[in-house]
């Protein structure tokens, strides 16, 4: 049959599809071409949605790629500058630890950087109880699980030896002996102290008679006069002597009776405090 003397085909016979390649004209469009029968269309570019290549900081431009994805052709493009500073992540430098701030930084392409603190964790403790025994008080320690910081509170008062009762010198938690308990015997009591006797009033003074006048009419000289005045003073001195005498004796007699009495109760009393202490220790011990 007819042949066409561009494509060889037969008249009558099935076409073949066009086989089109494309060539860029300029960065808008390209050429749409047929390999088979050399067909020509011009098409816009059909870009991709492009490739940053470099980041734009505040300080400098970036770029990027777009690829015309029929012909190929590629497209840089510029990106401008940043207004601001572009922080990376937040970096620890400094750890936190229980007591202490840490540090953590980030950092700007430019070199700029800003800082802030971590706060302290605090301490992590683990209690531990210790108990009191007979003789050793107890208590609870606390130890921080990240620094072993150690601390140690609510201090328990030893417990003291049990016994079953006061004939018992095994202590009935801790196996200590003790001595066995003398025999103590009853203690009379101290008899009433007497009361103190009364101190005898001090008799009063006789009052030094007058010295009578010496006559006027009597011609006795003035030497007869001053003896007798002289033998009155030393009689009533002599008297006066005497019962100052009296009364010492009876004062020292009296005192010394009340320190015997008071030395004999007090003995007393002391014997009965001790007598009770020991009743009072041994219903003690028979209780626990």
């Amino acid at each position: 049959g007819e042949q066409c003397a561009d494509c060889y085909l037969i008249k009558g016979e099935e076409t073949f599809a066009h086989n089109y390649v494309y060539q860029p004209t300029d960065m808008q469009t390209h050429l749409k071409i047929c390999t088979i029968c050399n067909e020509q269309q011009a098409n816009q570019h059909a870009w991709d949605d492009g490739t940053q290549t470099l980041a734009p900081t505040h300080i400098s431009t970036g770029s990027e790629k777009y690829v015309c994805q029929q012909c190929g052709f590629a497209d840089i493009r510029t990106l401008e500058k940043l207004t601001e500073h572009t922080f990376g992540a937040w970096q620890t430098t400094t750890s936190a630890t229980c007591t202490a701030q840490g540090v953590s930084t980030r950092s700007c392409p430019c070199g700029e950087r800003e800082t802030q603190t971590i706060d302290a964790t605090g301490h992590f403790y683990q209690s531990i109880d210790t108990p009191p025994t007979c003789t050793t008080s107890g208590y609870i320690t606390h130890i921080c699980q990240w620094c072993n910081h150690t601390y140690q509170d609510h201090c328990y008062q030893p417990t003291g030896h049990s016994y079953t009762n006061q004939n018992d010198l095994t202590c009935n938690v801790c196996g200590a002996n003790r001595p066995p308990l003398p025999n103590t015997p009853d203690t009379p009591d101290a008899p009433d102290t007497p009361d103190r006797p009364d101190t005898p009033d001090i008799p009063d003074t006789p009052d030094t008679p007058d010295t009578p006048d010496a006559p006027s009419d009597t011609d006795e000289p003035n030497t007869d006069v001053s003896q007798q005045i002289n033998v009155t003073d030393a009689s009533i001195y002599e008297k006066a002597i005497e019962n100052s005498a009296k009364i010492g004796a009876i004062t020292a007699t009296a005192t010394t009776a009340a320190l015997c009495l008071g030395w004999y109760a007090l003995s007393g009393a002391v014997r009965r405090i001790k007598k009770n202490r020991q009743d009072e220790w041994a219903d003690e011990t028979e209780e626990k």
